[in-house]
């Protein structure tokens, strides 16, 4: 049987995407403080990489710790979105993805 994928709505894909941004901001964080924990001596700077770049002088503050899951969360729900926008509009001059699946 073979589908055709015309159109993806931006609504359903946006709750998977920023589920899965905020797993990877979540870690993120739980690296930063292993790393952090293990270090030999006291953290002299650290940097948070991702949605924006962060750098502290030392161990970031607890709310950017708790902040930066949800900041990755918001941002992967908008690039999913934003893919999805962009998937609908090729669609329209390329044709629509075909998918066979087997019985």
């Amino acid at each position: 049987m073979v589908y055709s994928i015309r159109r993806i709505h931006p609504t359903s894909v946006v709750l998977p995407g920023a589920a899965l941004a905020f797993l990877a901001g979540c870690l993120t964080v739980l690296a930063l403080l292993a790393t952090s924990a293990m270090a030999p001596a006291p953290i002299a700077s650290s940097t948070l990489r991702g949605p924006i770049q962060l750098t502290f002088v030392g161990m970031p503050p607890a709310l950017v710790l708790v902040a930066w899951p949800l900041l990755a969360a918001a941002s992967g729900a908008a690039v999913a979105a934003a893919c999805a926008w962009i998937y609908n509009l090729i669609v329209r001059f390329t044709g629509p993805v075909r998918v066979e699946l087997d019985n």
